[in-house]
């Protein structure tokens, strides 16, 4: 009984601190689309001229050859772990960069940069990143 009682404490503040620090929005919020077939490396996303406001970040995966949404971060400065599942495209509907990081630390290894308000198709080399980081901390 207190071992169930204890969960349920640790749960609740486990989400409310996930909330606070403004946690990825889950895979059921409206995103932009991506189109199946494109090619590694940046694309200038159309619609960033007309673009009105920050809308965040969204990362796709690669399944059954189409793109499947996956997750979206807020444009707030923020260093980001990111989850287990691969990273084949990234949508930049920010004004920062971001910056994608092999490690979860964000040193050594590989990294790259998104521009704001660009798609960026990730080589299959890259799928697994340990963090993005959303911000300007230096140009692309």
């Amino acid at each position: 009984m207190r071992v169930s009682l204890v969960r349920k404490i640790v749960f609740g503040l486990t989400l409310g601190l996930a909330i606070l620090v403004g946690a990825p929005a889950q895979a059921s919020a409206p995103h932009p689309s991506i189109p199946a077939g494109a090619k590694s490396g940046p694309i200038v996303n159309p619609d960033a001229a007309t673009a009105k406001a920050d809308t965040g970040v969204y990362t796709y995966a690669w399944e059954n050859g189409e793109y499947v949404y996956t997750g979206a971060y807020p444009c707030t400065p923020y260093v980001w772990t990111y989850p287990i599942t691969p990273l084949s495209a990234i949508y930049n509907d920010c004004h920062n960069r971001l910056w994608v990081h092999q490690y979860a630390s964000g040193k050594g290894g590989w990294v790259y940069c998104v521009p704001p308000e660009y798609t960026y198709y990730v080589p299959q080399s890259h799928w697994y990143p340990g963090n993005l980081q959303v911000g300007a901390n230096a140009n692309c």
